[in-house]
């Protein structure tokens, strides 16, 4: 849902404001269809141990 996804980027604290906090900029444009172009790995766990 465009509108939801929008106003979700706004929320106080969220995505919009954690770019604009470091200095950049955003545009939210509603759009139909999301494409994520890129990802980045996860980090390794430091402490984290697989439940046997």
């Amino acid at each position: 849902d465009p509108p939801t996804l929008a106003a979700a980027m706004n929320i106080p604290g969220g995505a919009m404001d954690s770019v604009e906090r470091v200095g950049g900029s955003m545009v939210v444009q509603q759009s139909d269809r999301v494409d994520i172009t890129a990802l980045r790995q996860p980090k390794p766990r430091q402490y984290a141990q697989p439940v046997k």
